[in-house]
This record gives structure tokens, sequence and C-alpha cells, in this order.
């Protein structure tokens, strides 16, 4: 786990008696940046990228690739150009070196090597039991995931905890989560972690929609009885996207419809977590596009050094249906936006256009469904019988 952060200024609210802030002004709270610069093709076709097609060990990639091939899962190990075939229902770790899967026979969780060499199994726990026969109706399996390399998680129930198994020591460690009723639009059974929650990497706060107003943000380290409270609002929308934590919990971004119209103009923000209050606004793609009709934002994530963010936008250019789908990544900084146009247009994978992507994990590549886009050079290298699931090694701890 990460070393706890400072976090005198939300210290400094509770001594001073600031449970929460609501803010009287929202337009004082929010930075605008109105004029990015974009670098971007003058053309905004869906092929404005240079397409290869090329075998996957002649690129100069790192890391671990999870892929679907022939109805086989594999993993690509780049500094070996080799294949190494996983079952299907393997989770590959963040850092490629290990894949955790459940046993049905065993009933239990098992850690191993790549080469399927067991480092651990942990027979199934009445807790996970618990938690995930109400979310999937199923007796016989858990469903989990890598949360670093280090700890797995369960998902959790709307009320309840967050649980996380601990692959070194075996124990199971619960985060309460006593305050998930006041999560927005919760509706039954359901895996709120991916949906209306976000935890930060270091597990020691906690984001989530309380209404259609507010994103609440709850700290755990600076109270020493472990409870949460409400240290901050942030948002002002009713809309709201999955909020994706910097990789050093530092801060974090989420998708806002900043629209003064009917139009739904999705907009990418920022919020510190060490900031009592506001956001600031990353993108303004209404004007990049030329005021469409629409601009939803399908997908966005941080690069594995936290220094720019990838998001994936469909575009609706008029009430007539014409639409296109684009893959930008902005710089943090510098606020530069560069448009790849859409790399993957002809996945048999994607849906109306839309297409998910995955970082590298030493930020120079972003691979979508079937190809592999090289940041630098422009080149999208196509792989139509591959479908890339994941992407692994140094670098990336989630």
């Amino acid at each position: 786990m990460n070393t706890i952060k400072n976090v005198l200024p939300l210290v400094f609210m509770f001594m001073t008696g600031c449970g929460s802030i609501t803010p009287t002004n929202v337009a004082d709270s929010i930075e605008l940046n109105l004029t990015p610069t974009v670098i971007k093709p003058n053309d905004i076709s869906d092929t404005c990228l240079q397409e290869e097609h090329i075998d996957l060990g002649k690129l100069d990639l790192s890391g671990k690739i999870f892929l679907s091939q022939d109805n086989k899962y594999r993993v690509f190990d780049v500094a070996t150009d080799s294949f190494v075939d996983i079952p299907e229902n393997a989770h590959l770790s963040p850092d490629g070196e290990k894949v955790a899967q459940y046993d049905n026979d065993k009933q239990g969780v098992e850690v191993s090597t790549l080469t399927g060499n067991l480092i651990s199994f942990f027979p199934r726990d009445a807790q996970w039991f618990e938690a995930n026969s109400a979310l999937y109706d199923n007796t016989s399996a858990v469903q989990f995931d890598w949360w670093n390399n280090h700890f797995l998680y369960i998902r959790s129930l709307p009320v309840g905890s967050q649980l996380m198994l601990d692959i070194e020591t075996g124990k199971t460690h619960k985060i309460e989560f006593p305050y998930s009723k006041e999560v927005w639009s919760l509706g039954g059974a359901m895996d709120i972690r991916n949906n209306y929650v976000g935890f930060s990497p270091d597990l020691d706060e906690v984001i989530y929609a309380s209404t259609a107003s507010h994103l609440v943000l709850r700290n755990n380290s600076i109270y020493p009885d472990g409870t949460w409270r409400t240290v901050t609002w942030v948002g002002f929308s009713s809309t709201y996207s999955i909020p994706r934590w910097s990789p050093d919990s530092s801060t974090f971004i989420l998708v806002i419809d900043s629209s003064k119209n009917t139009r739904n103009i999705e907009n990418l923000f920022q919020v510190s977590a060490d900031s009592a209050v506001g956001e600031k606004q990353l993108t303004d793609l209404g004007s990049l596009f030329n005021n469409p009709y629409q601009i939803l934002i399908n997908q966005f994530d941080w690069s594995p050094d936290g220094s720019k963010v990838a998001l994936t936008v469909h575009i609706a250019l008029d009430e007539g249906g014409k639409s296109i789908s684009r893959l930008l990544v902005l710089d943090v900084e510098t606020g530069n936006i560069e448009d790849y146009c859409n790399p993957d247009p002809d996945t048999p994978y994607s849906s109306n256009g839309y297409f998910s992507f995955i970082w590298s994990p030493d930020g120079k590549y972003i691979a979508t469904d079937t190809a592999i886009v090289d940041l630098a050079s422009r080149v999208a290298y196509k792989f139509p019988d591959l479908y890339i699931v994941d992407w692994a090694g140094e670098g990336k701890n989630r």
C-alpha cells in the first residue's frame, strides 16, 4: 500500500469546524480552458492515421500483452517474443508476473506464475460468497480482480464493504463503506465500485455521487477512529462518469455535461484531492469540433506516469445522425490535445462506433481492440485476428 498522504488542508477544515463546504458561487470555483492547443489533421475522417499490418513481435514494445486469439486466451511476452496460454477466467496482475483465477473444483482462488507454477491458494471465505452471490446470482464462483500487485479485491455489495485479499499473507481486509446508501441513483444489487464509486489507488479516499448535483470526497487516514466523513463537495452537474484517480492519488478526473443547452456536450474536469472545492475544466470539445450536435465521452484514463489523459469521444455532427468517434490524448500540464481520429474503425468488437483502449506500461502506445497506436509516429498497427484484453508490465500499478 502507498504511504499515507499529508492532508493538512483537510485537517485544517475540521479544526475550524468545516465538515463540508457548498459554494455559493459555482462560477468562481471553475477554471475554464476554453482555447486548448490542438494538434490534429486538417480533415476529420475516421482513417486519418497511417495504417500498417505487422507481426506483433516486430514492434518495439514493452511489458506483456493479454489477448484473445483463435478462441484462446494468451499472454504475449514482449521481452522473449513468446506466447503463453492461460485459462479464460484468469486475471493478469498489473506487473504481468502473475495470474489469478477461481478454481471451481477446489473452491478457492489460485495465484500462479504465467507458466502455471502455483504460488498460493486461498479457500473461499464466507465473506466472498456473501458479497458475490447477491450481485451475480452465482453460488459456485467468486468475482474478483487485481487491485495492485499485492492485493485482490473482492467485488463489494452496495451496502457493505470493499474486501481486499492480501496474496502474501492470505488475510482478508474489510474496508467499511457505511455511507453506501448515499450513492446517487443506486438501485438494486450492483457493483457500485465500478459505477458510482471510485477508491483512490492507496485506498485512503473515496469519491461518489451523492445527489444529482454533488460529488462527495471522503478521507480516511486523518481520523484515528477510521471513520470516513465528508470533507468536500465538488461537481454541480446531473451527469457523472466514473471518476478516475491519478496514479499518485493526488487528483482525479471526471466527466461533466457542460453544455448550456440540450445538445449534451460532455467535457473532462479535474479535481485536486487537497482542495476544499472546485474543478478545473480540461477540455472544450464543443469548440474543438466546431459545436457539434452532441459529444459523449465513452472512456478516459490516465497514462501510467500521470502526465497525460486519453479519452474516446463519440460525436454527432448533425441532428440527422452523422457521427464520428475519436481517440484524443491530452497533455495535462500544457493543455495540448492530440487527435488520433478512430484508430480502429473496422474492428468487429466495436459497437456503433464506440471502442475501448489501454495504455502501454511505458505510455508510448495505446492499444484499442485490434490495433496498437504509436503516439509519436501516428501509426496504427492493425491486428484484425487479435482482441487485446489488457497490457501489463513495469509502470502499471492497477
